[in-house]
C-alpha cells in the first residue's frame, strides 16, 4: 500500500496508525515532502519509517518478507 504522509481529511500518520490496527499483514509504503518535527516525532514514536520524499529522485531498495 503506498500512503502520503499529508493528506486533507486525516494527516498520514494516524492512517498509518489505524491501517496497521486492522491490517496489520499490510505493508505501508510512505510518501511525503519535508517533515516537520512534529511528525517526526510522533512518526519515531509510532515505529514508522521515515517517509520516501515526493520528487526527490532518490532510489530506494524496498524488501517486504
Amino acid at each position: 500500500m503506498f500512503i502520503d504522509i499529508e493528506m486533507p481529511m486525516m494527516d498520514g500518520i494516524t492512517a498509518i496508525h489505524n491501517i496497521s490496527e486492522y491490517f496489520p499483514k499490510n505493508k505501508i509504503l510512505v510518501f511525503g515532502s519535508d517533515e516537520n518535527e512534529e511528525y517526526s516525532a510522533t512518526r519515531k514514536a509510532r515505529g514508522i519509517p521515515p517517509p520516501l520524499k515526493k520528487g526527490g529522485g532518490q532510489k530506494a531498495k524496498v524488501r517486504f518478507p
